[in-house]
Formats: structure tokens, C-alpha cells, sequence
């Protein structure tokens, strides 16, 4: 008997097999538990379905092909190098006749860069004005007909709601893109334990992309391609309206000029408040810098600021709404010593 006599064999054997064992087990093992003396012949009959396990892909696309979204949204992005051709980041294209904005941190006191946008064309670009505040930069080419960002409210997103960045050009009509999730609101991101400057942007967009130096002045897109924040540090996401803040006092101006409010706080959310035995959010008065428009207004250490121009912090943090007023007068509910009083204070640029 030869070796494929043998297989032949065991195959037959195994088809055979399989089958009067289901013969057996189906059609004469139950009539024969049910005579008498023969009922431990149950105890060999299983009753269990037959399990067939199945694995099934499921692509969780949010109904948007990222594709599409990275072409549409690759125009309103520029490379900038030094005028040596180093790459230094990125910046975003805000008007059609050649404003960019980007982070003053890959320019290193640069007031002269190349520009280079997605379409491979190169421009002299110059620095013309820097915000303190946000460390954010405008800077202008000799361009017309450009691409231009359209904004929606940073502040507004929800944590689990997805963002693009858009990063270095690493050929021409191609951009590196990174994709994550909001992890975290600036409500939820308060701490009591955390000094704030009021002379300075520190809330930040909180995600969970993954952002590299190559990434600096990139912008964060939402899932309709609306700039949503720009990428200031490896660490800072400055939200979209702070943007559009700096950009408004640009094209007002010609630069950059926020007033200096002068205060140093402790920002509590509604449910920090509680604890803390306040009525609702608000900031907590830490110190205050001399000759500032605060301490002119009347502002004292240990107030607690509970509105402003009537706007409470329910939604919005203290910073998002103070930085909303550029000039003129505001108005402070202030609660001192358990008595709430109005202050008016002089912002000047």
C-alpha cells in the first residue's frame, strides 16, 4: 500500500467519521435515552449550537474622507525657511494678498524669511508684527488670489470631537498631516493650583496629536476644514479666536498692540468655585503689577472677579473673555469680602 493509498484512506475515513457522528448524535442517540435503562445516554447528547466565529472590520470614518479634507485644506498652508533655505515651520494664509501667521518661536528674531506655499512658489517674507501675548507673528508676502483659512471657535469643541494638523511641505502640493482627538475643554482643564498671567495666552487646544517641532505654526483643522487653533509650542495649541484676535488688531493697526491688564490669577470653574466656597466660576486675584489698568481701576488682591461687562465663566474661562476686549472701557462685578461691587477699568494699549 502505497503513501496516497494511505491518505486516500484516512481521508475517507475522517469524512465518514465526521458524519456518523452527527448521524449518531442527531438521530439515535436521543430515541435511544428515552428507553428504559438506557437514560445515561442523555448525558452524551449536546444541546449547544453550533458557534461560528466571525470577525468583521468596522472603519469608524465619521462620514469624512481624509483625503479630500487634506486637499481641501493644503492651500492655507505655508512652509517658511530662512533666507539660508533652512526650514524653520509653518504658518497659516489669512488674507488673499499675502498675510501669514505663524509662532514667533521657530524665528528666533528673524525679521526676513522665505516663503514657500503649496504650490511650489516662493516669496521674500517679512515679520511686520509680533503679539506678546500669544507669541504669535504676521508676516507679509507679495502675493494676490491666495487660498485663505476660514475660522471656527477652538473654545467650542468637545472632547472625543476629531482634528487635523497640518504640517511641513514635504513636496510640493503634499503636506505631513497628523489626526487625534480633543482630549479635554478649557472649563475641565481648570485648576485651582495653576497662576495665570492675564499678560499672557496659556489655555491651550488639548488633544492627543502627536506634534513635533516640524509642526510649528501648522494649523488644527476640524473636520470641515475650518482652522480651529495654530500650533504655537510643542506643547500649546493657541485656540482659533486668539488668532483672529491678533489678526483683527493687525488689520486694524499694522501691528500688534493689546492693552495691559495687569492681573495674576487663579482661574476656579464652576465646580472648583463650590469647593472653594464661591457662588460660581470666576478668577481669584493673586497680585497685581504696579501702575496696571487693574490697579488703577480700584482691583485689590484676594478679589474674586465674577463677570465682565456682564459675561459670567459658566462657558466660557476668563481669559477667553478678557481677551475679547482690546480697548476702551470694561466693567468688573468683583466679589470682596462677601459683597459683590462694580469696577470700571481703562484698558490702554
Amino acid at each position: 500500500m502505497n503513501r496516497k493509498q494511505v491518505i486516500i484512506i484516512i481521508l475517507i475515513a475522517f469524512v465518514f467519521g465526521a458524519v456518523g457522528s452527527i448521524v449518531f448524535g442527531r438521530y439515535i442517540l436521543p430515541p435511544l435515552a428515552q428507553v428504559k435503562g438506557f437514560g445515561w445516554v442523555s448525558q452524551l447528547i449536546s444541546d449547544a449550537p453550533i458557534v461560528i466565529n466571525r470577525r468583521e472590520e468596522v472603519q469608524y470614518t465619521e462620514g469624512v474622507n481624509l483625503i479630500d479634507l487634506i486637499k481641501q485644506t493644503n492651500g492655507i498652508t505655508a512652509s517658511v525657511f530662512s533666507l539660508d533655505n533652512k526650514f524653520l515651520g509653518n504658518g497659516i494664509i489669512i488674507t488673499s494678498d499675502g498675510l501669514i501667521f505663524s509662532t514667533d518661536v521657530i524665528l528666533s528674531g528673524q525679521t526676513q524669511v522665505r516663503i514657500v506655499l503649496n504650490d511650489g512658489r516662493s516669496f521674500e517674507g517679512l515679520v511686520r508684527g509680533r503679539d506678546l501675548k500669544s507669541e504669535l507673528v504676521a508676516i507679509t508676502i507679495q502675493a494676490s488670489g491666495l487660498p485663505v483659512a476660514q475660522f471656527f471657535e477652538g473654545t467650542t469643541l468637545g472632547a472625543g470631537q476629531r482634528v487635523v494638523a497640518l504640517g511641513k511641505s514635504v513636496t510640493v502640493f503634499d503636506h505631513m498631516f497628523r489626526t487625534g482627538f480633543v482630549t479635554q475643554t478649557p472649563q475641565n482643564s481648570a485648576s485651582a493650583s495653576v497662576l495665570k498671567d492675564s499678560e499672557r495666552i496659556s489655555e491651550s487646544l488639548m488633544t492627543d496629536l502627536s506634534i513635533n517641532s516640524d509642526m510649528l505654526g501648522a494649523p488644527v483643522v476640524d473636520l470641515a476644514g475650518r482652522v480651529v487653533g495654530i500650533i504655537a509650542t510643542e506643547q500649546q495649541i493657541i485656540f482659533s479666536e486668539h488668532l483672529q484676535t491678533a489678526m483683527n488688531l493687525y488689520l486694524s493697526s499694522g501691528g500688534i498692540f493689546r492693552p495691559a491688564f495687569g492681573v495674576k490669577y487663579f482661574f476656579l470653574s464652576s465646580s472648583l468655585a463650590g469647593l472653594e466656597g464661591y457662588p460660581q466660576a470666576g478668577a481669584l486675584v493673586s497680585s497685581l503689577s504696579t501702575g496696571s489698568s487693574a490697579q488703577k481701576a480700584g482691583l485689590l488682591k484676594n478679589d474674586y472677579i465674577l463677570a465682565i461687562n456682564g459675561q459670567e465663566f459658566g462657558n466660557d474661562t476668563f481669559e477667553e473673555v478678557l481677551n475679547r476686549h482690546t480697548s476702551g472701557e470694561i466693567k468688573l462685578t468683583v466679589l470682596r469680602a462677601g459683597v459683590e461691587r462694580e469696577l470700571i477699568v481703562n484698558l490702554i494699549k
